[in-house]
Order: C-alpha cells, then structure tokens, then sequence
C-alpha cells in the first residue's frame, strides 16, 4: 500500500526561492503546491483545503502582506497550521 504524500501549501514571490522550497520539500517526501501571490496563495488554498495541512508564507508578497493572508487562511481553516517566514521562504 501507497503511504499518501502529505500536502504543503508555499507562497512566495520570488520564483527561484518557491521553486527551490518546492525541490527541498518534495525530497522529504511532501508534495507541495505554489503560488507566487497572495490572492493565488488563496485560490490555491480554496481549491485544495481539505488536502493542505500547512502552509508556508513569506511575509512580503506582491500584492498583499503575508500576515493578511496567514489570518484569511486562519479563519477559513483554523486547524491548519501557517509559518510566515520574515524575508521569504529559504532565507
């Protein structure tokens, strides 16, 4: 039997660190979903809820502020957790 991959949501504005956050994490076995934006991070997340059991989130995103998205996704899934990282993922 397939053990089922566990789903991590990354949003990052800068593409090289998303995808190198991508690359890492998938090494350890998750299987990660990316969006570059805010408002994407949140389509992503509506899209795919009941799958996603963490999401990483950078701080400063092009068009909102990761702390606004961290809350909407708190309120919408109070039982998943969310990091903000403080200058993007990977720094």
């Amino acid at each position: 039997m397939t053990k089922k991959k566990r789903v991590l949501l990354c949003i990052e504005r800068s593409p090289e660190k998303l995808q190198h956050m991508k690359e890492t994490l998938e090494t350890l076995g998750y299987s990660v979903l990316t969006a570059w934006s805010g408002g994407q991070g949140l389509d992503v997340f509506l899209k795919h809820a009941r799958e996603i059991e963490a999401v990483l989130v950078a701080r400063e995103l092009p068009d909102a502020g990761g702390d606004e998205i961290a809350e909407e996704i708190r309120r919408l899934q109070p039982h998943v957790p969310v990091v903000l990282a403080g200058n993007g993922l990977g720094d």
